[in-house]
């Protein structure tokens, strides 16, 4: 792989983990304080809002939460203003949104924005105040910002790789939450696995990344389940973790469930289950190529 297409592949995964952030979950210690869950007034409206889907009066709660000096306010901005929620696509809006939050004390807008420094998303790039972000905010727990410090130490950036320490900071960011971390680790191993035992471990690190929301990690396992890699071929096992995985808009899956139930070699066919898995899989791919303009973060 040439450094372009590693750079490439690199910032691609980050800017994937960077728009799924899930709104409201990360730094509500910062907000501010009054209720039982720690968040103000503004945040908890928020909240509902997003709840109901209503994302437009949400991005105006966030918005008052953010003037008021809330880094959490200003960080789930930044969540909508790169993914085109409740407003056009504003890369440029969200690194000021996410370098604000993190000098209003956000480790996750700084590793938001170190993630756009990174890739030069929105902003200029600048590796080196990128790496220091990122280290700063992985210190204090956020998962991403050693999910970037794992690329950066594994030379996607350029310089000479750190394996070890990557790895390393790879499984950081996994026990932190960041299932695009776990998934990461269980890829690696399976690259080497070839006894039982070693599948094995690669099918703790792909459910790892399942518990978390990785949906990739739910696929990967159905693969494993439906090839035997480290247990004996399950098919009702690959079909329901490629089913979830499917629900969980992952088009390869939806493919996988449908081949599976096509094929009838684990589990008795199913034509009309594997038409329905191939129409998901249709309408995510053509909704991943459409304008974002509502989407849950």
């Amino acid at each position: 792989m040439s450094a372009g297409t590693a750079k490439g592949a690199a910032a691609a995964l980050l800017y994937a983990l960077f728009m799924s952030a899930v709104i409201l979950t990360s730094a509500l210690s910062l907000a501010a304080p009054g209720d039982d869950k720690g968040l103000s007034a503004n945040m908890l409206r928020a909240e509902a809002a997003v709840g109901r889907e209503d994302y437009d009066l949400a991005a105006l709660y966030f918005e008052a939460e953010c003037q008021s000096g809330g880094p959490l306010g200003c960080y789930n901005l930044a969540i909508f203003a790169h993914t085109g929620t409740a407003g056009p696509l504003d890369p440029a809006k969200a690194a000021r949104l996410n370098k604000r939050a993190c000098d209003l004390g956000s480790a996750d807008g700084c590793a938001g924005f170190a993630t756009q420094l990174l890739n030069g998303d929105g902003v200029a790039q600048d590796l080196a105040k990128a790496r220091t972000l990122l280290d700063r905010a992985c210190r204090r727990h956020a998962a991403l910002a050693c999910l970037g410090l794992a690329q950066v130490l594994a030379g996607r950036y350029g310089g000479a790789p750190q394996e070890r320490q990557a790895s390393a900071m790879l499984q950081k960011a996994c026990r932190l939450g960041e299932g695009g971390a776990c998934y990461s680790l269980g890829f690696q191993s399976a690259a080497h696995a070839k006894t039982a035992s070693q599948w094995r471990r690669v099918a703790s690190w792909y459910l790892d990344a399942c518990d978390r929301g990785a949906m990739a990690g739910c696929n990967a396992l159905g693969v494993m389940a439906a090839e035997g890699r480290g247990a004996p071929a399950n098919g009702e096992a690959a079909r329901d973790l490629f089913q979830l995985a499917c629900e969980g808009k992952l088009a390869s899956a939806c493919r996988n469930l449908a081949d599976l139930l096509t094929q009838g070699a684990l589990l008795d066919r199913d034509e009309a289950g594997a038409r329905r898995a191939l129409t998901r899989a249709a309408s995510l791919e053509q909704a991943s190529q459409a304008p974002l303009k509502v989407q849950r973060p």
